[in-house]
């Protein structure tokens, strides 16, 4: 627990780098106005919301809504994986803000009372009544895994399919994500192109912001968000990007798959899925469209009647 008592690094930059920022969260918020989505609240929790596309739905069972959680920046990596899912996706579509940890303003003295930190039973509380207890399909990446593994645990019966990208959920129990994001530095010189680099600039604009110091430091408990993937309610596919710098890949990778041979000895079938692509930076299946097409067609869009029965309530 020394991280949360440590002073928060120094770090510098020019008041452009937010005036870019900001300029670019308004301007995807006017995207996603044009895509159809709507701003609402729900408790303290803020939310981007489209509504089904009722007039559009095909006979059979209306597919489940889908949530994606977020990483550290906010929806700025995921203008393309927005598209896919207003595109490809019938159902309601909602897409929760946790503005602690997007970099999206100067940091601040005092923390305004909406960007107090969600405890856990709040953001659970929040996203029943969010989804009208209706289950659904969850996208998350990099630390918004962490908040779907501790909302699968305290609410399982909203899962209805997961989908963790670079998941830092399973990974834990130990310290080792704790340290490559708050601590890791990449070599000054002959690294390895471009996962090292990649990593640099990671470090500089995000990982290094006091804001991001700060909820990361003094309010995000690490090991409250781990899951073992045999506590998960639902079907889950994780993906991998081998050149990932925050959780380990490998180690994620050996864990999933002597979870997977421990239920296969034991007759059972794994809840997860592993998808490992070699040359994947952190955030890599978000900028490739053919695995996200695929996906989300086959893990994201499927029926109610492919998760058993009362779920079929409108959210």
């Amino acid at each position: 627990m020394l991280y949360t008592r440590q002073a928060l690094t120094p770090c510098h930059k020019p008041l452009l780098f937010y005036l870019v920022l900001q300029s670019n969260m308004r301007l995807t918020g006017r995207s996603l106005r044009r895509r159809g989505f709507r701003l609402h609240r729900r408790g303290n929790l803020r939310y981007w919301h489209r509504p089904a596309r009722s007039a559009r739905r095909e006979s059979g069972p209306p597919p489940m809504p889908v949530v994606f959680f977020h990483g550290v920046l906010g929806f700025l990596p995921y203008g393309l994986t927005i598209d896919l899912l207003a595109e490809m996706h019938a159902g309601a579509i909602y897409l929760p803000i946790f503005p602690t940890w997007a970099v999206a303003a100067p940091p601040s003295v005092r923390l305004s009372p909406c960007d107090r930190p969600l405890q856990l039973p709040e953001l659970v509380v929040s996203l029943r009544g969010m989804l009208c207890g209706a289950r659904a399909a969850f996208l998350a990446n990099s630390v918004g895994s962490g908040l779907l593994g501790a909302v699968l645990e305290r609410a399982p019966e909203l899962a209805g399919a997961a989908v963790f990208s670079d998941p830092i959920c399973f990974e834990l129990s130990s310290g080792d994500v704790l340290h490559n994001f708050l601590y890791a530095e990449p070599p000054c010189c002959g690294g390895r192109w471009p996962r090292d680099y990649v990593h640099a600039v990671q470090r500089a604009m995000v990982v290094l912001e006091p804001s991001v110091q700060f909820c990361f430091r003094r309010t995000f408990w690490w090991t409250h968000n781990y899951i073992h993937p045999a506590d998960l309610p639902c079907d889950a596919l994780v993906v991998l990007g081998g050149c990932d710098t925050v959780a380990d890949p490998h180690d994620v990778r050996q864990a999933l798959e002597a979870y997977q041979r421990g239920c296969v000895e034991r007759g059972e079938t794994p809840r997860v899925r592993l998808e490992w692509h070699e040359g994947w930076l952190h955030g890599g299946l978000h900028s490739d469209e053919a695995a996200q097409r695929r996906i989300i067609r086959d893990v994201l869009t499927r029926p109610w009647e492919a998760h058993g029965e009362g779920g079929q309530r409108e959210a």
